[in-house]
């Protein structure tokens, strides 16, 4: 795509911009962790109170190891993982799955599900920090982390959720989307 994912530009936003705008819509703190390109995603992501940059160089482990390194800065009952390449995440993801870990008994992990697949974002029980933490370099993704977990799930009925942006083709789609809207 000719520069880095986080830094490519829908409706002329950085796709790191919008991700972290939505998230600052139901989180008072978004940690944004970044690896590559540092130089290049850095300066694309928005300057706003709440929005704590983490700089993890220990990228190359893949993504479970850049989500553990946020999580351990999670000060909160619940957090969300959301990725910037998914500009799409419906408002009613976020809301849902909040609705969902409020009920009594909640599960560990919610997941937002259409056409029979789990998306994102998912929201995550901090309780299982510490154990991500011991773990992490021992599971190849979150999602086999959280097979040993009570995960639920929420029906969704927008494809928001899988929609990832990792080529041009994608892209173009997206921005068709977009700008329909």
């Amino acid at each position: 795509m000719g520069t880095p994912k986080q830094a490519v530009r829908l409706g002329g936003t950085p796709l790191i911009a919008l991700a972290v705008e939505r998230a600052l819509e139901f989180s008072s703190r978004v940690i944004v962790v970044v690896g590559a390109h540092i130089d290049v995603v850095r300066p694309a992501i928005p300057d706003l109170p709440g929005v704590e940059v983490l700089e993890h160089p220990g990228f190359r482990r893949g993504m479970v190891s850049s989500i553990a390194a946020g999580a351990a800065r999670v000060r909160t009952p619940w957090f969300y993982v959301a990725p910037a390449d998914m500009p799409a995440l419906p408002a009613d993801a976020f809301r849902g799955l909040a609705m969902e870990a409020a009920k009594d008994p909640p599960a560990d992990a919610l997941f937002p599900v259409t056409e029979a697949r789990r998306g994102h974002p998912v929201l995550i029980r901090s309780s299982l920090v510490p154990d991500l933490l011991r773990r992490w370099e021992r599971v190849s993704s979150m999602r086999e982390f959280l097979e040993e977990y009570r995960c639920a799930e929420i029906r969704l009925a927008d494809d928001g959720i899988h929609r990832d942006i990792d080529t041009p083709s994608e892209l173009s789609d997206e921005l068709r989307r977009w700008n329909s809207e």
